[in-house]
């Protein structure tokens, strides 16, 4: 695994090493017969393939070694490698024209989009896709397999955390988990989040997107029946894709893992995103 020198989130890394920590303690829990991370996995996929599931997410795990800053991806980064790009170096703020004639301009709600990217779509238009989604981050996997697979985070997706108090499960207060202060039941109420959503951040996002490479499985961005959205992010998403085919859905995965840290802590999830306080901590 790699990172690029680029300026991002503050403190990016140790949100790449939590996403690992999720994966690794949800394989931990759900290998050792834990009875709290059983029953959360019911809400995401069948008994059958659960085991699935976890199997993406101890590949995920495995993968964790950090090898260091990329200078030169083509000399530094081998074969299979991850490397991550979370930077605002390519951002500008003039305006562009495409081949088409189309004028577009780069700065909106004060918010600086991203410059044209040569490998892939998402960015480059403001992460808002042609039926008005918006994508946050994506993982390219060439079909070559000498070269690397690149997470990549959008500018304004990244601009968004980076303005939030937090960017990092650790930094909220533990009380919210249990006791959501009326402000923020206002803001879920809008998102149509559920309070485990408080914790959606910048980890979950990565572990989503580690489990699209190859060590992490492949997995897909399925639609869902009732949630308009592909790729999509957050609990309700997570489970209305279906338990059949949830172990092969990035959100649903990488939300057992996040589930799975939470009961290491002492907090347990029901089927409607609401947390409770375990009676004692795993």
């Amino acid at each position: 695994m790699y990172t690029n020198p680029r300026k991002g989130v503050p403190n990016f890394r140790d949100s790449v090493d939590d996403a690992f920590d999720f994966a690794a303690t949800a394989v931990k829990l759900y290998q050792g017969g834990n009875v709290n991370a059983l029953r959360a996995s019911n809400f995401l996929f069948t008994e059958a393939t659960a085991g699935l599931a976890i199997r993406n997410l101890a590949g995920v795990a495995a993968m964790s070694a950090y090898q260091g800053i990329v200078t030169n991806m083509k000399e530094q980064v081998q074969g299979g490698e991850v490397m991550f790009s979370c930077g605002f170096s390519m951002m500008k703020s003039e305006p562009m024209t495409y081949p088409n004639g189309q004028v577009f301009f780069w700065e909106k709600n004060s918010q600086y989009q991203e410059q044209a990217d040569d490998a892939y779509f998402s960015c480059r238009d403001g992460t808002i896709d042609e039926d008005g989604l918006s994508i946050d981050a994506y993982t390219l996997d060439w079909p070559d397999p000498t070269k690397p697979q690149i997470i990549r985070f959008c500018p304004v997706f990244l601009s968004q955390i980076a303005k939030q108090r937090w960017s990092s499960s650790q930094q909220i207060h533990a009380a919210w988990l249990v006791d959501i202060p009326p402000e923020v039941a206002i803001i879920l109420a809008k998102q149509a989040a559920t309070p485990i959503d408080l914790y959606g951040l910048l980890e979950l996002a990565i572990l989503h997107e580690l489990t699209h490479t190859r060590q992490g499985g492949n997995t897909e961005d399925y639609g869902s029946p009732n949630v308009k959205q592909v790729g999509g992010s957050g609990w309700l998403y997570a489970t209305s894709v279906g338990l059949n085919r949830g172990y092969n859905n990035a959100e649903s995965v990488a939300f057992q893992g996040l589930l799975s840290k939470l009961i290491q802590l002492g907090f347990g999830v029901d089927q409607n995103g609401y947390l409770f306080q375990l009676e004692a901590p795993i």
